[in-house]
């Protein structure tokens, strides 16, 4: 495991030591701080880097300077994740991928102490479900959700006096949506993506 108080000249000196002991993680460090993305490594050594998260995840995960930041679900249950995720700290990302979690599935992600480490949590569903999601908006421990729609994209941003929601898209569900937000949550600011 790479220590987290590095900085990158401290982190070079950590990489170099790696490599001379033929360790993947060493080079792929040193990729990353020369600016250079080490895609084919991550995914050639996806299942000793993933380590309990293999088969869990859309491998390899999203990395920064060789620390698993991002983590997409390949099943439904995101239980053994979180347990996964366990030897993973960095990970601060959590996007539950293709699958619609249900209300029981969500609970789990709330409830379990690893929440606590998540800065974001990315869902994809219709405009219509957005209702179904306030209670965990309001409660859950992240500071951003993002919901990706058909038609467009709802970042809620978690502010202490209630949301800033960034919207992209241009069509009519992402506004009717935007509308459905606005009457749920105590959203304070909108502003319009323009990606």
């Amino acid at each position: 495991m790479i220590p987290a108080d590095l900085d990158d000249d401290a982190l070079a000196v950590w990489a170099d030591a790696r490599q001379l002991e033929g360790d993947v993680l060493g080079e792929i460090v040193a990729l990353q701080l020369a600016g250079r993305a080490p895609e084919g490594l991550l995914q050639r050594h996806a299942p000793v880097l993933l380590g309990p998260l293999h088969g869990l995840i859309v491998p390899p995960g999203t990395w920064e300077k060789a620390r698993l930041v991002g983590v997409e679900l390949v099943g439904i249950d995101p239980t053994p994740v979180l347990e996964g995720m366990r030897s993973f700290p960095s990970v601060r990302t959590l996007d539950f991928g293709t699958h619609t979690p249900l209300a029981p599935e969500r609970r789990r992600v709330w409830g379990h102490e690893v929440a606590r480490q998540l800065r974001e949590v990315r869902f994809r569903m219709p405009a219509t479900w957005l209702r179904t999601y306030r209670r965990e908006l309001l409660h859950a421990p992240v500071q951003r959700f993002v919901v990706v729609l058909d038609v467009g994209t709802l970042a809620f941003e978690r502010r202490p006096d209630g949301f800033r929601l960034v919207v992209a898209g241009l069509h009519p569900l992402v506004d009717r949506a935007v509308a459905h937000a606005r009457q749920a949550l105590p959203i304070r600011e909108v502003v319009r993506s323009v990606r």
